[in-house]
C-alpha cells in the first residue's frame, strides 16, 4: 500500500502520479537553493534551515497546487479570519529592527516575548511571507506554536465520584466551596490557630479561561480579580471556565489573597503570562495547561522550553510556580526499546518503511491496547538524537483489532524536533469515536534495540492503555527549577489517600546529557471539590483533576508567606514536603511526591519561636546592664518584654529597651538593656516573649537585682582654710563631688552670724553629674568677726552621702593703742616738726 508525505494510505495512487508527486517535491525543494526577490527583501538560499519541518510543510502545502496533506503534528495549525497563518519567530535580543520587518512582511504582531537569551515574536502571517520571514536579519528560526493542551475537568464520565451530598454544608444547604479539599489540607485550622488567611500575598491563576469570572463575582464568592493579558494583542476569548473555578478554589482556601488571571493560548503567551503575572505583584502562581510537543528528552539545563521559564524564576527569586502535573497517567509508557516480531511473521509498512520487528510492551504482547472513551489529543512517539537530529527511523501505527492500520507516522518520513527529542505524531481526530485500538512501535530490524522511548497519549481520564508506566510528566514549565509539579489525590470522600489513576507518576526521566531524573509529582493536594459552577460553561460541580490539585497546593503556600512573608520558595516548598501527609510508603516516591498537603503539617516544619535561658542579671543602681538575648524562630519576630516590680523596673522604655532595633527580623543575637528607677533597689523577675506571624510564642523570665551604688564622696581643692581681716574678701571654696547623679549637693555653716546661708553661693548645676567640679562663693557679715567651719555635703538618690570641710577666719583690724602705737595728735605734731625743720634747712642756704 502505498503512503503519501504524512503517512496518509493513498491505496489508489497511480506510478504516474507518483511521479507527479515527486517532482512536485522536487520543485518545491529546488525554491530553497536559489535567492528569489519578495518586496524589497531578496530571500536568502538558506531561508529553509530557519524554518522547522512542521511550519515548512505547511509553506510547501500552501505554495503546491497540488496540496501536499499537512503532517501528522503534535500542534495542530491554526489561522486568522484572514487566513494568515499564526507563526513564532525567533530572533536575536540584540537585534531591535525584527518587528518592523515582520510588520513589513505582512505579520500581524500578538506576543513580544523577551527573556533573554531568548526572544520570540509570535504573531499572524501570510503563509507565503514564511521565506521572507526567514530571511530577516536576526530571525534564528520560525515555528508553529505550541498550544496549550489543558487536562479536562474529570467528571463521573470517566471515573465514579462521590456526589455533593457528601461534601461540608454551609448554613444555607448547599456545599461550601472546596469544602473537603480545606477540610483535608486542615487548611480552616491554620485560618483559625494562626490568623493568616492569605493577605498581603498575590496569588495568579494560568488558565485558558475565566469567560464567566463576573458571574461568580456577582455572587459574591470571588472578590476583585486583575486579569492580565499575555500581550498588547491578547488572545480571543477561549470559551472556558475552569480557570473560573481555579480562582474560587484559591479564594476559598485563603480569602485574604489577592486574585489575579491571565489566560494563554499558546507556550510563548504562557510564558508571557508568568512575566505579566511577576509585573503584577504576583508571587504565587498555578496553572492546569501542559504543551505537548516540546523537548521531553533533555534535563533542564539542556531544555529551550523550560529555560524561558527557569529564566524568569531566577530573575524573580520571591515567585514560586505550581503546575498540574498533567492527566495522562493513563496515556503514558516509557522504556528501552525491545523490539520482537510477530509469531506470524505479519509486517507493517509506513511511508515507504517496512517494518518487521515492534515493541514488546508486556513482554508477551507488541501492542499496547488503547481504550478510547472520546479522546481529541494526539499520539506522539518521542526518542533522543544528540544535538536535535533525527536519526533514528521508528514508526508509530494505531491499528484496530484485527490489525488494520487506521493511520502511521514515519520516522523516517517527516518529524517534528524539539532540542533533542524526535517525535512521530499522530492527529488524534482520527479516534474520537470510542473503541479499542492496538498500537504499534516497529522498526525494520532490531539494531535500535536498547533505546529509550517515550510515548505519549495526553489522556483526559476517559481514556486508557493496557501497558502504562511512571514518568508522564511532560510539559516544559513541570522541569524548571522554582515550579513544582502537583499530583491529584480523590478528595471527594474527604479524606484524600487515593492517588487519582490519571494523575501524572514518575520520577521525570532525561536522556541528555546524561541519563537523570527529576522529582515528579512533588506534592499532592486533593481534587474532585465542590465549585459552584451554576450560570457558568463549566461541566461538573466536582472538579477533578491535577487542575483542581495545583491551585490547592498553591493557595496553602498562600497561606504559610501570608504568615511569613520572609519565606523563599525554597524554604517554603521545604516546609510543605516536610509537613506533608506521608503516603504510599517512604517519601519522596513516584505517586505522591512527598505526601499530600497539609496546611499545619507544614507549619508545624517551620521552626518555632524560642529564647535562650537567661542568666539571673545583678545591677548597680544608677547604671544600666546588659542582658544577652538570643532567638530563633521563622520569619519575623515581635518581642514584647513585661516586670513584675514595676516601680524598680519599668515593663517599657527605658526600664527596658531591646537592642538592636531589627532584633527579631533579622538579628537573632540581641541585647536587653534594663535600665532601674533611680533610688529604687531590689529585685524584679522580667519576662521576655517573642511571637512569630503565625502567632506562635516563647517565653523566658530572669531576676534582675538592683543594689546600692559607691556613696558620694566630696573633696576640696581649694580655699580649704582661709583667715582675713575684717572687711576682706574670701577665696571662694572650690571642692569636687563624685557619685550617682543627680547628687544633692548642700554647704552648711557652723557660724552663721559670721557667715549666714545667704551668704554662701553655688555653681549652678553642681551635682547633676557623675562627676562635678562646684566653687561656693562666701560673703561674710559686715563688722564680723570669727571662724566659721563650712560643711558641703552630696546626697545621692539612695540615702547616702560624702562630707568635707572648709573654715574662715574673719580678724578684727588693730586698733592703735599701746605697744608704740601712736594717735593722731602725736602724728600731727611730728608732721608740723618735719616741715619747720625742711624751712629751716632751706633758709640757711641762702
Amino acid at each position: 500500500m502505498g503512503a503519501n508525505l504524512s503517512g496518509k494510505s493513498w491505496p489508489y495512487e497511480t506510478c504516474g502520479a507518483r511521479i507527479f508527486r515527486l517532482f512536485l517535491t522536487l520543485n518545491l525543494l529546488a525554491v530553497s537553493t536559489v535567492g528569489v526577490a519578495a518586496g524589497s527583501t531578496t530571500v536568502l538560499l538558506n531561508w529553509q534551515s530557519h524554518v522547522t519541518p512542521r511550519a515548512l510543510q505547511v509553506w510547501k502545502s500552501a505554495s503546491s497546487t497540488s496540496p501536499i496533506a499537512a503532517s501528522n503534528s503534535i500542534s495542530t495549525t491554526r489561522y486568522d479570519a484572514k487566513g494568515r497563518l499564526q507563526i513564532d519567530v525567533t530572533f536575536d535580543c540584540a537585534t531591535a529592527t525584527v518587528s518592523e520587518g515582520l510588520v513589513a512582511a505582512g505579520m500581524v504582531i500578538g506576543t513580544n516575548l523577551k527573556v533573554p537569551p531568548t526572544c520570540v515574536i509570535e504573531g499572524w502571517a501570510p503563509t507565503s511571507a514564511l521565506p521572507t520571514i526567514a530571511s530577516l536579519s536576526g530571525v534564528n528560526n520560525i515555528d508553529l506554536p505550541h498550544y496549550a493542551r489543558q487536562p479536562a475537568p474529570i467528571t463521573s464520565s470517566g471515573h465514579s465520584i462521590t456526589r455533593t451530598s457528601g461534601l461540608p454544608q454551609a448554613a444555607s444547604g448547599t456545599p461550601v466551596i472546596d469544602g473537603n479539599g480545606i477540610t483535608i489540607m486542615n487548611a480552616d485550622k491554620y485560618i483559625a490557630q494562626t490568623g493568616a488567611n492569605g493577605a498581603g500575598i498575590t496569588i495568579g491563576v494560568i488558565n485558558q479561561g475565566a469567560d464567566s469570572l463576573s458571574v461568580i463575582q456577582g455572587r459574591g464568592e470571588l472578590p476583585t480579580v486583575n486579569v492580565v493579558q499575555p500581550s498588547a494583542n491578547p488572545p480571543p476569548p477561549a470559551n472556558e471556565d475552569e480557570g473560573t473555578m481555579m480562582l474560587e478554589e484559591v479564594y476559598a482556601v485563603a480569602p485574604g489573597a489577592n486574585l489575579a488571571f491571565c489566560g494563554p493560548q499558546t507556550y510563548t503567551e504562557y510564558v508571557a503570562c508568568v512575566k505579566a503575572l511577576i509585573a503584577a505583584k504576583v508571587t504565587i502562581i498555578t496553572d492546569d495547561l501542559g504543551f505537548p510537543g516540546y523537548d521531553v528528552m533533555s534535563a533542564p539545563a539542556e531544555n529551550g522550553g523550560t529555560q524561558l521559564v527557569e529564566t524568569l524564576l531566577a530573575a524573580n527569586p520571591g515567585v514560586m510556580l505550581f503546575s498540574a502535573a498533567e492527566n495522562q497517567a493513563e496515556n503514558y509508557w516509557q522504556g528501552s526499546y525491545a523490539p520482537a516480531t510477530f509469531a506470524s511473521g505479519r509486517t507493517f509498512a509506513c511511508q515507504g518503511q517496512t517494518d518487521t520487528y515492534f515493541e514488546n510492551f508486556t513482554g508477551t504482547n507488541l501492542a499496547n491496547i488503547w481504550t478510547v472513551g472520546g479522546s481529541t489529543t494526539p499520539l506522539a512517539l518521542a526518542w533522543a538524537n544528540a544535538n536535535g537530529v533525527s536519526s533514528a527511523n521508528y514508526d508509530l501505527y494505531v491499528t484496530d483489532t484485527s490489525f488494520n492500520v487506521v493511520a502511521c507516522a514515519a520516522g523516517s518520513g517527516s518529524t517534528e524536533v524539539s532540542g533533542s527529542t524526535t517525535y512521530d505524531a499522530i492527529d488524534a481526530s482520527k479516534f474520537s469515536t470510542p473503541s479499542t485500538y492496538y498500537i504499534f512501535i516497529g522498526t525494520p530490524d532490531a539494531s535500535l534495540a536498547g533505546n529509550f522511548l517515550k510515548l505519549l497519549g495526553f489522556g483526559d481520564g476517559a481514556d486508557t492503555w493496557s501497558s502504562i508506566t511512571p514518568g508522564s510528566t511532560s510539559s516544559p514549565q513541570d522541569f524548571a527549577a522554582g515550579a513544582f509539579p502537583i499530583g491529584a489525590v480523590n478528595g471527594a470522600n474527604g479524606v484524600g489517600n487515593t492517588i487519582e489513576p490519571f494523575s501524572a507518576t514518575g520520577p521525570i526521566q532525561f536522556e541528555v546529557p546524561t541519563k537523570s531524573t527529576l522529582q515528579s509529582p512533588v506534592l499532592v493536594a486533593p481534587d474532585k471539590i465542590y465549585v459552584d459552577n451554576v450560570g457558568t460553561s463549566f461541566s461538573t460541580d466536582l472538579f477533578g483533576g491535577t487542575s483542581a490539585a495545583s491551585p490547592n497546593a498553591a493557595a496553602v503556600a498562600g497561606l504559610l508567606r501570608s504568615a511569613f512573608p520572609t519565606l523563599t520558595p525554597a524554604q517554603t516548598i521545604q516546609a510543605m514536603e516536610t509537613g506533608a501527609a506521608v503516603l504510599g510508603g517512604s517519601a519522596p516516591n513516584g505517586n505522591f511526591g512527598y505526601g499530600r498537603v497539609d496546611a499545619l503539617g507544614a507549619l508545624g516544619a517551620l521552626p518555632a519561636p524560642t529564647i535562650a535561658k537567661i542568666a539571673a542579671a545583678s545591677i548597680v543602681g544608677g547604671t544600666s546592664g546588659t542582658v544577652p538575648l538570643t532567638l530563633s524562630g521563622t520569619g519575623t519576630l515581635t518581642i514584647t518584654t513585661s516586670s513584675d516590680t514595676t516601680a524598680l523596673v519599668s515593663s517599657t522604655a527605658p526600664g527596658i529597651t531591646v537592642s538592636p532595633s531589627t532584633c527579631g527580623a533579622p538579628t537573632l543575637a540581641c541585647s536587653l538593656v534594663i535600665t532601674p528607677t533611680l533610688g529604687k533597689t531590689g529585685t524584679a523577675n522580667i519576662t521576655v516573649s517573642v511571637a512569630d506571624g503565625a502567632k506562635r510564642t516563647a517565653s523566658a523570665t530572669f531576676a534582675a537585682t538592683v543594689t546600692k551604688p559607691a556613696p558620694p564622696t566630696v573633696g576640696v581643692t581649694a580655699g580649704a582654710s582661709q583667715s582675713i581681716t575684717e572687711g576682706g574678701a574670701t577665696t571662694p571654696v572650690s571642692f569636687t563631688v563624685a557619685g550617682t547623679p543627680t547628687l544633692s549637693v548642700t554647704v552648711a555653716s557652723s557660724n552663721t552670724t559670721l557667715l549666714p546661708a545667704s551668704g554662701i553661693a553655688l555653681t549652678s548645676g553642681c551635682g547633676g553629674k557623675s562627676s562635678s567640679s562646684c566653687t561656693a562663693t562666701l560673703t561674710v557679715a559686715s563688722g564680723q568677726t570669727g571662724t566659721s567651719t563650712i560643711t558641703i555635703t552630696a546626697s545621692d538618690p539612695y540615702g547616702q552621702s560624702g562630707t568635707a570641710t572648709a573654715t574662715v577666719t574673719v580678724n578684727a583690724p588693730s586698733s592703735g593703742k599701746g605697744g608704740g602705737s601712736l594717735d593722731v595728735m602725736s602724728l600731727l605734731a611730728l608732721a608740723a616738726f618735719a616741715l619747720w625743720q625742711a624751712y629751716a634747712r632751706r633758709e640757711s642756704l641762702r
